[in-house]
């Protein structure tokens, strides 16, 4: 199944569609309900003035995680764990199928679905 053919879930207050009901949920929690933190920068606004930090400083702030190891920066602290995982400490996932690895679990899941037609 294609990108384009999944089932979208749209959100009946805006234009926003997600391909899980679950994100829809958060979606509409995060963006239509309850108290909401406006970012003074862009349209976005947060339940939790946790996520409005966060955000400012992802989209706003060029908030950057180097790497110790190399010259690289991650905007988010799981990119940083994966890309030490990854090019540092040579973690991989292995299809027990064929040959293919991966770098994160859900690559080898989808290359799972797609060439073995596993987990379907």
């Amino acid at each position: 199944m294609h990108e384009t053919e999944r089932i979208r879930y749209p959100c009946n207050e805006c234009d926003y569609s997600a391909l899980a009901a679950a994100h829809l949920r958060f979606h509409k929690q995060s963006m239509h309900e309850g108290v909401r933190y406006p970012c003074n920068v862009c349209d976005f606004a947060s339940t939790s003035a946790r996520n409005l930090k966060l955000h400012k400083a992802r989209k706003h702030e060029g908030v950057l995680y180097p790497c110790d190891l190399c010259e690289y920066a991650a905007k988010r602290v799981g990119e940083l764990k994966l890309h030490k995982e990854n090019k540092h400490e040579g973690l991989r996932y292995h299809c027990d199928v064929c040959e293919f690895s991966a770098i994160r679990p859900y690559d080898l899941k989808r290359h799972k679905v797609k060439k073995h037609a596993i987990g379907l």
